[in-house]
């Protein structure tokens, strides 16, 4: 199956994703999915004001993801109204080239 990246572009994930991202890990692995969970748990350890993790941070996940060869697809857990952040520190060349 595929090899996927989870992520977290926009707002890290509220408390109640703590109990449900193993069920979610668990289902895709059990569809044959191999996961990257590296961007997820970036987002988890996030201490400090979380609700404003600097979008550089964020992007460098999804760039790196892009970077990858091997990851097939994304799969961003969190919300959308702070993704826009991260729009100037996407590195589109290599967006573009996976």
């Amino acid at each position: 199956m595929a090899r996927l990246f989870l992520t977290s572009c926009s707002n890290p994930t509220l408390p109640w994703a703590t109990e449900k991202l193993p069920l979610l890990k668990e289902a895709l692995i059990a569809h044959g999915h191999t996961l990257d969970t590296s961007g997820v748990e970036r987002v988890f350890s996030v201490s400090h004001e979380p609700w404003r993790w600097d979008p550089r941070e964020r992007a460098n996940l999804l760039n790196g993801a892009f970077a990858d060869p091997h990851v097939d697809a994304l799969l961003d857990i969190s919300g959308g109204d702070l993704a826009n952040e991260i729009l100037p520190y996407l590195d589109m060349p290599t967006i573009a080239a996976h």
